[in-house]
C-alpha cells in the first residue's frame, strides 16, 4: 500500500496477505500488523536527533531502537541513504529482521537520481531566523569540542510542540575526545522555558541574573543550570559537569560569540543502561515452558530506571514477525496518574485487583499495581495481530508475579 503526503513524504506499507481480526477500535486492542517505510528529503535537523543502536547497512548508516513503546516489541529504524531519511517501523518486526530489511533496500530504476547530504544550519544563520539571541560558552573546560547546532521546535512537560521560528530551540553539544556527551547548551523562547521554582539553589551570576540549578544525577544528564537573558531562556547541563563548572560556564556566555569549527564525533561510547531503581518483580509462572526473558530499561522515561521492560518469548518464533509477551513495570509517580481502562473488567485474584482490558474472544492486556509499582501485561500476538494467549493463561501469570 502507497501513500504520498508533502509534509512527510512516501510511506509504503507492507501487510500480511491473510485478513488480520476485527477488533472494536480501542487504545488497547493489538497494533495494526506488518511494517511501514517512510521516505523523504533527508534534513540534518532530524537525522541529528535520531538515537538508539548506531547501526550500518548497505548504502547508509543510522540508529535502531529495539522495541516500541507503547508496551509493545518491535523495532524503528532510521537511516541516511543517498540524501534520503528512510524510516522503517513496526510493532512485529524485531531489529534484526528490520536490519535485513534495510539492507535489502534497493533504488527502483529510473528512479531520482542521490539527493546531496544534509548539511546543518550555521550559528549565523540561526541567529539570523530566529527573534531572540543565541548565547554560547566562551569559556570551557578543556578537551570539549563543539557539535554543530540543531534546531527543533521547543516543548516543555504539559505542552505541545509549536511550530516556526518564534518555538524553535537551539542545542549545542559538546562532546569529550572520547565522543562521549559532555555538555549540552540550549537556549529557547524565555516566555515559554520551563523553570521550577521549588528548587532552593538560586545562584546569582556575574551579570547580575539570579539562576536555577537543579541538581540531576549523571544518568539523568547532570545537574542542569538555567535562566532567563535578554528574552532567551539558557540552560547548561551535563553528565560530566559539575555545579562548580556549570557557573564557570554560565559566566562566560555569549550572544555574539562564534562556535568555530564544529564536527561530529567519530563515534560515541555505548552507553550503560540504567539499573532498576525500585525492587523489580517477575512471574514464577509462564504460559509455555522455556520461554526467553529480556529485560531492558526504557529510555525514554524522564527518570532513568523507573520503566522497565520485560519480554517473554517462544525462541521457535525468532525468525517470525510476533509481538512477544511483554510485562512493563513502572515505578509511581514518574508520570501523570491516570485512570484505569473504563471498560475493563475488574477481577480478585489471590488478594490482587486486576483490570483486563479486552473482548469475551481475547485480552489485550490486564493492569494492576503492587508495591507501589504500576504492572501492565499485554499479551503476544502473531503476524496477523491474532493474541497467542488465553485470559485464563494471562490471569495466572499476573497473580504469579512475585
Amino acid at each position: 500500500q502507497l501513500s504520498f503526503d508533502p509534509s512527510s513524504g512516501l510511506q509504503v506499507s507492507y501487510v500480511p496477505t491473510s485478513p488480520a481480526p476485527t477488533f472494536v477500535p480501542s487504545a488497547y486492542a493489538p497494533p495494526s500488523p506488518g511494517f511501514t517505510i517512510q521516505e523523504r528529503p533527508a534534513d540534518y535537523n532530524t537525522m541529528a536527533l535520531g538515537c538508539g543502536e548506531g547501526v550500518s547497512v548497505s548504502g547508509g548508516h543510522g540508529w535502531l531502537q529495539r522495541g516500541i513503546s507503547g508496551g509493545y516489541g518491535g523495532a524503528s529504524l532510521i537511516i541516511l541513504r543517498d540524501g534520503t531519511q528512510v524510516q522503517i517501523n513496526s510493532y512485529y518486526v524485531g531489529g534484526d529482521e528490520m536490519l535485513r530489511i534495510a539492507n535489502s533496500l534497493a533504488p527502483l530504476p529510473g528512479g531520482h537520481p542521490p539527493l546531496p547530504s544534509p548539511v546543518p544550519f550555521t550559528l549565523a544563520e540561526i541567529r539570523a531566523q530566529l527573534p531572540i539571541p543565541v548565547f554560547i560558552p566562551t569559556d570551557l573546560p578543556a578537551g570539549l569540542s563543539p557539535e554543530p547546532p540543531i534546531v527543533a521546535q521547543q516543548s516543555f512537560p504539559g505542552m505541545m510542540n509549536f511550530g516556526g521560528p518564534r518555538y524553535a530551540a537551539v542545542s549545542i553539544i559538546y562532546h569529550s575526545s572520547d565522543g562521549s556527551f559532555a555538555l549540552m547548551v540550549r537556549n529557547g523562547m524565555a516566555d515559554i522555558g520551563y523553570s521550577d521554582p521549588t528548587h532552593p539553589d538560586h545562584p546569582l551570576l556575574p551579570n547580575g541574573i539570579t539562576a536555577d540549578i537543579i541538581s540531576l544525577s549523571a544518568s539523568e544528564g547532570g545537574p542542569l543550570l538555567q535562566w532567563t537573558q535578554d528574552g532567551s531562556h539558557i540552560n547548561i547541563s551535563g553528565p560530566q559537569q559539575t555545579r562548580d563548572s556549570l557557573l564557570r560556564i554560565a559566566a562566560g556566555m555569549s550572544k555574539t560569540a562564534d562556535l568555530g569549527i564544529t564536527e561530529l564525533p567519530a563515534s560515541r561510547p555505548t552507553a550503560t543502561p540504567a539499573p532498576p531503581t525500585f525492587t523489580l518483580l517477575r512471574p514464577t509462572w509462564l504460559p509455555q515452558a522455556n520461554m526467553s526473558d529480556t529485560e531492558w530499561a526504557d529510555p525514554s522515561s524522564p527518570q532513568p530506571g523507573a520503566n522497565i521492560v520485560l519480554a517473554f518469548d517462544d525462541p521457535t518464533l525468532a525468525t517470525q514477525p510476533h509481538i512477544p509477551l511483554i510485562l512493563r513495570e513502572i515505578k509511581r509517580g514518574i508520570y501523570a496518574e491516570g485512570s484505569p481502562d473504563p471498560g475493563a473488567a475488574r477481577k480478585t485474584i489471590g488478594g490482587q485487583e486486576l483490570f483486563l482490558s479486552g473482548e469475551s474472544s481475547a485480552c489485550f492486556r490486564i493492569t494492576w499495581t503492587q508495591n507501589d509499582v504500576d504492572f501492565t501485561l499485554t499479551n503476544a500476538y502473531n503476524m496477523q495481530a491474532v493474541p497467542r494467549y488465553s485470559c485464563a493463561e494471562l490471569e495466572q501469570m499476573a497473580a504469579s508475579v512475585r
